[in-house]
């Protein structure tokens, strides 16, 4: 049985409460507010430990040191650093702009701060002074954080755009640019690959860091989000909203978000106001938030993450369902794919071209689901390597890919893939493509059998896809300016025929019951249908057929 998540909630400042932060070792909360004051909170009893600064200005950002016993705080006038033991004010540093965002690097070496003058700044703690200057926003920053192996900072500003430095060369190694609106949060994940981040447009976005391409994007209706952070091992993640309070639209809710399955698992009214900032303990279990009201919550989703791993940690039983390989050097999206298809399919994984092609050749899925840019052997290749090979012939391959341009869509299919979808990608679209190829692909094989088609095991498919995508005439155009051999095959439910191509040029059959049959499915898939086709190169070598070329074709139906 869990245990009720939210531990306290209680008035802490006589305002709105601006930031808040948690401890390095969870144990302690600190809260700043449009009241001026900064307080310790102990996490475990709710009670007032310290309080650490009064003042006229407002707090607008607060960070612990990661080693010591010291807090640094963010105002209208600059930043300064605090003894969270003594109250004692260590240092200061005066700055003409608000500051609305502090961190700490990873050891306590740097201060990054920004504000309104739309720059991101370094300051070297044990020297007192400034180490590095980054510029590039056009609006001001508002929240930054660094990345766990220390060389690596993210900012986010007014301008609806993201950045992520470099701190090693001191320059811009990605502008995230997809929000509409101001960001509010962004936190990478623990390993450093992915950064979430939240924006007063409604969308929480996961990014991949290694391309630069939003893995998803969740939406909230209604809603502007104000901030974000990963639980855990970065498996979940939480963001927080508030209501437009002009137009009385929207809700003040923590939300928890599963990386897998990418949706809301649950969702904690426990704010009676718009909740300003969320900040998570280092192991990622304990959280604080506070809001417009002067109050702040405690949480604990210890519980909740245990009950998880001891789920994954349960062998679920494979039987005999299809399976599916996935081969993508993206661990999440490894897990996105699986989530979506877990329950009906037995799920095996490569990371790199060349090891998804020894995993094909072992396991002989019953379809590929194929990303594009990976080390060792990207997808072009080895979708290349794996029509070559008549054992892959007729296995459906899906490339799911960040490369969305027509160019690139027409190259896949071109190459044999059986369809493309572009990352992020719906996980209920992915398992309906799945369902349906693999479908496809035994209604093929049957109805082969039962009729005796002429396919031998050298065939290859150069062309396929679905029928509600081109037109079928196209397909056939395509096919005589290729001058293809081979053979076409179209299916639709339980209708599947097939057409003959020599040079390019459709061969009517002289049996007449044949050759009926062949205009009658030519006729049937001419009709705007929404089943699915498949080319195959072969030989053929039948004689005594009529030739017909395409723009002859109607005449004789």
């Amino acid at each position: 049985m869990k245990k009720e998540t939210s531990l306290k909630y209680f008035q802490a400042h006589k305002g709105s409460v601006l930031c808040v932060a948690m401890s390095p070792d969870g144990k302690e909360i600190a809260s700043g507010g449009e009241d001026g004051s900064l307080y310790i909170w102990d996490f475990q009893t709710g009670g007032l430990i310290k309080q650490i600064v009064s003042q006229k200005e407002a707090i607008l950002s607060v960070c612990f040191h990661p080693k010591e016993k010291q807090i640094a705080i963010g105002t209208e006038r600059g930043i300064s650093l605090w003894n969270t033991q003594t109250a004692e004010n260590l240092c200061s540093l005066e700055h003409s702009c608000w500051i609305n965002a502090i961190a700490f690097d990873p050891i306590g070496l740097y201060l990054a701060y920004g504000g309104y003058d739309n720059s991101v700044f370094l300051w070297n703690i044990k020297e007192q002074k400034k180490a590095l200057s980054l510029y590039g926003h056009t609006q001001e920053i508002t929240c930054l954080d660094f990345s766990q192996e220390h060389n690596k900072i993210a900012s986010g500003s007014g301008d609806h755009t993201i950045r992520v430095w470099d701190l090693q060369e001191g320059k811009c190694l990605w502008i995230l640019e997809e929000h509409s609106q101001g960001i509010t949060g962004i936190r990478f994940s623990k390993d450093g690959k992915h950064l979430a981040s939240c924006s007063l447009d409604g969308d929480l976005r996961v990014w991949n860091l290694q391309t630069g391409n939003t893995l998803y994007c969740l939406h909230h209706d209604r809603d502007w989000l104000t901030d974000c952070a990963f639980l855990g091992n970065s498996k979940k993640l939480v963001s927080s909203s508030g209501m437009d309070m002009a137009i009385a639209q929207g809700e003040n809710a923590i939300s928890l978000w599963d990386m897998e399955s990418a949706r809301c698992i649950e969702k904690y009214h426990e704010h009676d106001f718009p909740i300003t900032k969320i900040h998570t303990s280092t192991e990622g279990s304990k959280m604080v938030s506070c809001d417009m009201g002067g109050k702040i919550a405690f949480w604990d989703f210890s519980d909740l993450l245990e009950e998880k791993e001891i789920s994954e940690s349960k062998p679920v039983e494979s039987g005999n369902l299809p399976c599916v390989l996935t081969i993508d050097d993206d661990e999440w999206i490894q897990r996105l794919i699986k989530s979506a298809l877990k329950k009906d399919y037995r799920i095996i994984s490569a990371a790199n071209g060349k090891e998804g092609f020894l995993q094909a050749q072992k396991e002989k899925p019953d379809l590929i689901v194929l990303d594009i840019m990976m080390p060792e052997m990207d997808g072009w290749e080895l979708i290349k390597k794996l029509r070559s090979d008549p054992e892959f012939i007729l296995t459906p391959i899906i490339f799911l890919t960040a490369l969305d341009s027509p160019e690139d869509r027409v190259r896949g299919l071109k190459l044999g893939a059986s369809d493309y979808m572009s990352k992020p990608f719906n996980s209920q679209e992915l398992a309906a493509r799945v369902h349906k190829l693999i479908t496809f692909k035994r209604q093929i094989e049957k109805n082969v059998e039962q009729k005796s088609l002429p396919l031998p095991s050298s065939r290859k498919s150069i062309l396929s896809g679905k029928l509600d995508q081109i037109r079928f005439i196209s397909i056939l155009k395509i096919l005589e300016m290729e001058k293809q051999n081979g053979m076409l095959v179209c299916t639709e439910g339980h209708n599947t025929g097939s057409i003959l191509f020599r040079n390019g040029q459709i061969l009517i059959p002289q049996e007449e019951a044949k050759a009926k049959e062949m205009k009658e499915t030519i006729l049937y898939f001419s009709q705007n249908r929404k089943g699915l086709f498949d080319f195959w190169l072969m030989a053929v070598e039948e004689e005594g057929k009529e030739l017909m070329d395409i723009s002859s074709l109607y005449s004789v139906l």
